[in-house]
């Protein structure tokens, strides 16, 4: 018996300037997709804060004045007018009568037509090109918005739903769905049973003819201006059947016609010596899909096919099964620049179980190297660590939740590179042991999300502590000037002598991003034995201190915590490491006896330093090319946490 399959043609688009206009109409009709944070009800529309929102995400001020920030695996909105606007892929009908296309997407910074007409069936236009697809049929096919429920999915293709059309029996048996996704269209061609033709063809014109298709190294083929720009992509072709069985044997071809005009062929020969028998109805995926300018990432590998790519799945799959032996899935999501400033609190994944065994044996852990969700497969596949590893919880309703606080601090503060997550099951042995998720191809609401509380707490505390006569305050009142134009909304400054739990209410006091002490420090020796550091707190006998070893509370509310004063970061245990052990995002002491004269003009400098845009590692380096603090062992810093801190 011949074997054949259907394809899946993928076009993708680089896009990067908004529309300025339309010159067709559209309809009002609403869309009832929903955001998947409305599954969670911490938030809400009236609690959005519009000018945190980005292209991929959105963030929400909580009841107890913290933030939450929702991070898309792809873009949910796009730049229109110099305003983000809601992306909205639902294929809606065209409210005019003087154009031959019926339908076309509701909202995206590029547009895709559909017609009736066998000519031009189908535009997709960009901000600076366009691509018309004309079919080789002579059938009377039927489009229908939404697709067919009949065919709904066929091997993890989700062909039926708002943002789909079917042309319907464009050959015999034969019909094409596409579905409509924030970088493009996937193209299917379903496949009901086995074909009488040999091949198929489609016609393209592109609106310039110094466009023309190339074939790139990896078999992508690729529309590319006389400037070296790429505008559309076509990709690879494998099969899926209605088993979710894989074959990556589908064969394609372009021809030029003339200077704007390309027969582009399906060649079903090569699909006759397929060894595995195929189950009808089949599809063709393809292997890459992407551009340059996509921001979707996530896909998932298989050890069976080490040279497959699923990157346009609905799913990710972890586990092992008959299908796909070992699958593991690859996640991640742009996290805004902006967050770099605040405190965070906490973070974690959420992502929707589909199918299988539930995932509770499922860890997320930190990918280690370079990757692309239109090209990763199980041969090039990166590396990972299992540091800070969590396993995923039910959450809610199908929901499942992993803690990724620990690594979402290594990129944001320790400055390590943002390589995604792996989702690995702890089993992959066996063929019954394997989980199915949703992916961000998946309709909404069902796509992951990275959520990242933090805080925005912008009160200074400072503390003088006077002991032996030593003034330590004045320098610090002469540095509230500074402070106060690093954006800090209040700086409350202290002298005099304290107690340990004084100081410890100053640190732990929800509102302070900001806390520094110029007093006297020293080493915690018991036994003979370093075991941390303190700051004298007054001249009493027996003295009183704040130390190291006493410290219990959580300072992740804390930007920056500095210790200014003799030996404060000396040895391993001190006050600034056990501060970040703490969450504190940046800590600062001193591994030497520092002097006293000198470190007071060096506080008001240091202060300066910061409101001046400087990092706290910049300003403390800069001061200590200065030779008169090295004179001081100001130069004896040590900085724990994050070292590009800025507070202004």
């Amino acid at each position: 018996m011949r074997a054949f399959s259907c394809f899946l043609l993928s076009f993708l688009l680089l896009i990067s300037n908004p529309f300025s206009s339309k010159n067709i109409m559209r309809t009002n009709e609403e869309t009832d997709s929903t955001s998947i944070s409305k599954s969670f009800p911490l938030m809400g529309e009236d609690n959005e804060v519009l000018e945190k929102r980005t292209v991929n995400s959105e963030t929400y001020q909580l009841e107890d004045g913290s933030y939450e920030c929702i991070i898309y695996s792809e873009n949910k909105y796009f730049l229109d007018d110099n305003s983000l606007q809601k992306i909205d892929n639902t294929i809606c009908a065209i409210d005019s009568d003087n154009s031959q296309y019926l339908y076309t997407n509701k909202a995206n910074i590029w547009s895709v037509y559909f017609s009736k007409s066998i000519d031009d069936t189908i535009l997709i236009q960009s901000p600076d090109a366009s691509l018309s697809i004309s079919f080789d049929s002579k059938s009377n096919f039927e489009l229908i918005p939404k697709g067919d429920k009949r065919i709904n999915e066929i091997g993890g293709c989700s062909l039926y739903g708002d943002s789909s059309i079917m042309y319907s029996n464009i050959l015999p048996s034969t019909h094409f769905v596409y579905t409509v996704i924030n970088t493009g269209i996937k193209e299917y061609i379903v496949l009901e049973n086995e074909p009488i033709y040999p091949d198929f063809h489609f016609r393209f014109k592109c609106n310039d003819s110094r466009l023309s298709f190339y074939n790139e190294e990896n078999g992508i083929m690729v529309l590319r201006d006389s400037k070296g720009k790429d505008h559309f992509y076509i990709d690879n072709l494998f099969v899926i059947d209605s088993n979710g069985n894989v074959f990556d044997c589908a064969q394609n071809s372009i021809k030029q016609i003339d200077d704007s005009t390309f027969d582009y062929c399906i060649d079903l020969s090569s699909l006759q010596h397929i060894e595995q028998s195929i189950t009808y109805p089949i599809v063709i995926d393809p292997s890459i899909m992407v551009t340059g300018s996509s921001s979707t990432y996530d896909s998932y590998v298989s050890s069976k096919n080490p040279t497959s790519n699923y990157y346009t799945n609905n799913y990710l799959r972890t586990g092992r099964d008959d299908d796909y032996h070992i699958r593991r899935s690859y996640i991640k999501f742009d996290i805004p620049s902006s967050l770099a400033y605040e405190n965070i609190s906490n973070a974690y994944i959420n992502i929707k179980y589909y199918s299988g065994i539930a995932p509770t044996s499922v860890s997320v852990k930190r990918v280690t190297g370079s990757w692309s969700s239109s090209s990763i497969t199980w041969n090039n596949k990166p590396g990972f660590t299992n540091e800070y590893a969590s396993t995923l919880s039910l959450y809610s309703n199908n929901w499942y939740r992993a803690n990724v606080t620990n690594m979402i601090k290594r990129w944001i503060y320790d400055g390590y590179t943002n390589y995604g997550f792996l989702l690995i099951d702890s089993t992959e042995s066996g063929t019954n042991h394997w989980t199915t998720f949703y992916s961000s191809d998946a309709p909404s609401p069902n796509k992951p999300e990275l959520h990242i509380n933090y805080t925005t707490t912008r009160d200074a505390r400072l503390i003088g502590v006077t002991v032996s006569g030593h003034d330590h305050y004045t320098c610090l009142s002469n540095s509230v000037v500074y402070i106060s134009n690093c954006s800090i909304g209040s700086v409350y400054t202290h002298s005099g002598a304290f107690t340990s739990s004084q100081v410890n209410n100053y640190l732990d006091y929800n509102q302070n991003c900001l806390f520094a002490s110029r007093s006297h420090g020293g080493e915690i020796i018991e036994g003979g034995v370093h075991k941390g550091t303190k700051i004298i707190l007054n001249d009493s006998t027996p003295e009183i201190a704040y130390k190291s070893t006493e410290i219990y509370s959580d300072f992740s509310n804390m930007n920056l915590i500095i210790f200014i004063g003799c030996n404060t970061a000396k040895g391993s245990t001190n006050l600034p490491s056990v501060c970040v052990n703490h969450n504190a995002k940046t800590a600062v002491g001193f591994t030497e006896s520092i002097d006293c004269d000198i470190a007071n003009a060096w506080t008001e400098l240091f202060f300066e330093y910061l409101s001046n845009d400087y990092t706290v590692q910049g300003a403390c380096s800069t001061l200590a090319s200065f030779a008169v603090y090295s004179g001081g062992n100001l130069d004896k810093y040590r900085i724990y946490g994050y070292n590009y801190t800025k507070i202004k």
